[in-house]
């Protein structure tokens, strides 16, 4: 009876356990919205800034171009990959043929007995 009694113990606190957990979670994701529109109204705030001394006559700040450069999306063309592609199977040939001439035109010269070893 007892063993029964502490499973049910370890079951109550494990369920509280998964409960503290979604609340945690439920909790960083409101935190995280809150950031993110945070900074989304700082970065308004620094456009429309900018916008101003633009049309003041006053040049942009470093700071200022430094966000463009990272604001530009740069177009993937789709050919190039990220990671080596496989090579055929006639690149493979390739390979092997060379590993072959290569194979061939190796000379080793050492003594019969070292080479018995």
């Amino acid at each position: 009876m007892e063993s029964e009694g502490r499973t049910n113990e370890e079951e109550e606190l494990g369920a509280e356990k998964g409960k503290e957990k979604e609340g945690d979670k439920m909790e960083e994701r409101k935190i995280n919205k809150v950031e993110e529109a945070e900074n989304e109204k700082i970065q308004k705030k620094r456009d429309i800034e900018g916008d101003e001394r633009r049309e003041n006559g006053e040049k942009k700040t470093k700071s200022e171009h430094v966000r463009e450069k990272k604001t530009e999306v740069v177009p993937n063309s789709g050919k190039e990959a990220s990671y080596p592609l496989v090579p055929s199977k006639k690149d493979k040939e390739q390979y092997f043929a060379h590993f072959l001439d290569i194979f061939k035109k190796l000379e080793i010269t050492i003594p019969f007995g070292e080479a018995l070893q």
